[in-house]
């Protein structure tokens, strides 16, 4: 299986080996770093490879570097029943 969002210079991953790792973005958040990394002949998983390498090298300076874009903390725990009905409300 081909990963779309990966490099064709790189071999995949071994996907028995090296399971993957989830994460949830913002659609819109995603879409536009997905666009802009094309733009400039990139790949998103290259892109957060390349950051995990940096904080694994530099934490400290990746940390600062990434210090006014970082997220507000999530609250611990499964998402709120209501929660949906709230955000839906709130686009109204």
């Amino acid at each position: 299986m081909t990963d779309p969002n990966s490099s064709p210079d790189v071999p995949p991953a071994d996907y028995h080996r090296t399971p993957s790792k989830s994460f949830w973005p913002d659609p819109d958040e995603y879409a536009t770093a997905k666009a802009a990394l094309g733009e400039r002949g990139r790949y998103v998983s290259d892109y957060l490879r390349a950051s995990l390498r940096f904080l694994n090298h530099s934490p400290d300076a990746a940390l600062e570097t990434l210090r006014e874009h970082w997220p507000p903390p999530r609250r611990p725990g499964r998402p709120r029943r209501d929660a949906k009905a709230e955000q839906a409300g709130e686009q109204d």
